[in-house]
């Protein structure tokens, strides 16, 4: 009679899974495609960005600048009309009529 050996079988263990940390060819091609295509957009749009973005920026320049005229040191120019109106009709109610008189009591007449 044969004797027959039971001898265990292996058994397989799976190892457990370590993350990738490599990057595959094909996503590393795809990003350098993809940086190339946004360079090429942009070199391709710049000639329409740059000017439209120079206007834009002399437009707000001269909004400033048309903002600090409109106000002289703090005082708007609208009230500085109305004082230089102001102050031309007192010149001419009070100071005119008050040097005449001057003029004809200082003439000896």
């Amino acid at each position: 009679m044969a004797a027959t050996q039971n001898s265990p079988t292996p058994t397989l263990t799976p190892e457990p899974a370590v993350p990738s940390s490599h990057v595959g060819r094909r996503a590393l091609l795809g990003a350098t495609l993809a940086a190339a295509g946004l360079c090429a957009a942009g070199a391709a749009a710049s000639p329409v960005l740059v000017p439209a973005a120079e206007d834009r920026l002399r437009q707000a320049a001269l909004d400033a600048m048309l903002g600090e005229l409109a106000q002289l040191e703090g005082v708007p120019l609208d009230a500085a009309i109305r004082a230089a109106e102001l102050t031309r009709a007192a010149v001419r109610v009070i100071v005119l009529p008050v040097a005449r008189l001057m003029s004809l009591l200082g003439s000896g007449a």
